[in-house]
Order: C-alpha cells, then sequence, then structure tokens
C-alpha cells in the first residue's frame, strides 16, 4: 500500500528517517498504524501513478495515402 509521509518520524522498524512528502510502499497493517498515528496519509489508487498508468487519448493518424 503506498503511503505519502506527511510528518516527519523515524521507523522504528526500519530506524529510518522518513521526511515529510516521501512516498513509501507499506503493508496494510503497518500503513494503517502510521495513519492512525498522523504520520502517514494513505494514497488512493487515483493518486498512484504507477497503478493508473495515463490512457492514450489521442486518435491514431490517417493514413497519408490518397485512395484511386
Amino acid at each position: 500500500m503506498k503511503v505519502t509521509v506527511i510528518k516527519r518520524f523515524r521507523d522504528r522498524l526500519s530506524d529510518d528517517v522518513r521526511e515529510r512528502g516521501q512516498i513509501l510502499e507499506l503493508n496494510e497493517d503497518r500503513a494503517t498504524e502510521l495513519s492512525n498515528k498522523g504520520f502517514v496519509s494513505v494514497l488512493s489508487d487515483a493518486q498512484n501513478p504507477v497503478a493508473n498508468p495515463p490512457v492514450q487519448t489521442t486518435k491514431p493518424e490517417k493514413s497519408s495515402k490518397k485512395k484511386k
């Protein structure tokens, strides 16, 4: 589950300092725990660019060959 850090904290599991704005991949239990404590915000699927690649919205180009 992807989360973004909203408050700087030291991760007790990895002993790393997590800075505001950092995006992390966490399991659901850990993401919920940190979210409830106010350290992270869970990213929805719409905010996750990897999970939702952009859809091509342009029309394919027509052939420039003239029909006879």
